[in-house]
């Protein structure tokens, strides 16, 4: 039985998949230098009384066209059934993956993320389709291969794609984050066409939903009422992943089935913002992390050597 140091780094990449999910991700709407489309306005502000639908696809479809910057709590419990004690071990029973950003555009991304006990302040960057990683926020690998596919493939979900399988939605009156009046929005998402959705991005992402049964999910969404800016996700959802199917590029001879629910938490501050990412080099010189602020109601040039 074998599980490749791989697997962190594809489950982290599946904490970004789900952020996409819920607006915080990838657009396909920025140019091919990513800097974001000129905004004209946006989509008009939301209210508890306008369509809960439409509220919701405008407010994703403006958050993935402007800078912004987010912070990101994600606690994931995990049960597992009839896996061995050593590997058992390995998956350990709860983690909570924190990380803050900022977010130029869709393609261009720095992110500052722990994932213990594996990763400490690792920095991400994604900058015009190429992912590069820092573990120890300093020096940066360039991600090739099957990693590489995942990543830009999230990248370039957009808004339209995202906000088709979010259903049921519905207005859930008002309340206040930060000093904010905003909207309260509660969906579901369709099991079956996220699933599609995260598949179709390659790589061992896509290859990890064969593997993967999709349970219960619920999707809560703040609006600010004024601007019509997301200023708050909350993602609640469960799944089942079967070992035995997990790909080859992950790990061979394992068995039994991991119960994982998670509630991720994202908060998004300054819509807007001048925010620049630069593209990472291997001098070892670090670049400056990304902003750690975020809405004071906080939730509980070379490349060098490649990571495949």
């Amino acid at each position: 039985m074998h599980m490749r140091p791989a697997f962190t780094l594809v489950l982290t990449a599946a904490a970004t998949a789900v952020l996409a999910l819920t607006g915080c991700g990838g657009s396909s709407n920025g140019g091919p230098s990513g800097t974001a489309p000129a905004s004209s306005g946006g989509p008009a502000a939301a209210s508890p009384s306008a369509n809960p639908k439409q509220a919701v696809t405008a407010a994703l479809t403006k958050l993935t066209r402007e800078p912004h910057r987010q912070r990101l709590l994600m606690k994931t419990d995990i049960v597992t059934h009839g896996v061995p004690a050593a590997a058992a071990s390995a998956f350990g029973r709860a983690t909570t993956i924190t990380a803050h950003g900022d977010f130029e555009s869709a393609r261009r991304v720095s992110l500052v993320e722990s994932v213990p006990p594996t990763l400490t302040d690792a920095h991400f960057v994604l900058y015009d389709g190429a992912s590069y990683i820092a573990t120890d926020g300093v020096h940066f690998q360039r991600l090739k291969g099957a990693l590489a596919t995942s990543v830009s493939g999230l990248a370039e979900l957009g808004a339209d794609r995202i906000a088709k399988y979010i259903i049921g939605v519905r207005a859930l009156g008002t309340t206040t984050i930060a000093g904010k009046s905003v909207a309260h929005y509660r969906a579901a998402v369709d099991a079956k066409g996220a699933k599609s959705l995260t598949h179709s991005v390659g790589g061992p992402l896509g290859a990890l939903t064969d593997a993967v049964d999709v349970g219960s999910s619920r999707l809560d969404v703040y609006i600010d009422a004024a601007t019509g800016q997301i200023v708050r996700t909350v993602t609640i959802a469960s799944s089942t992943f079967d070992l035995a199917k997990m790909p080859p590029s992950l790990g061979s001879g394992l068995k039994g089935t991991l119960a994982m629910h998670q509630r991720i938490t994202s908060d998004i501050s300054d819509p807007g913002a001048k925010i620049t990412v630069e593209r990472p080099h291997t001098s070892g010189r670090a670049l400056q992390s990304p902003s750690a602020s975020a809405p004071g109601d906080a939730p509980d040039a070379g490349d060098g050597a490649a990571i495949n």
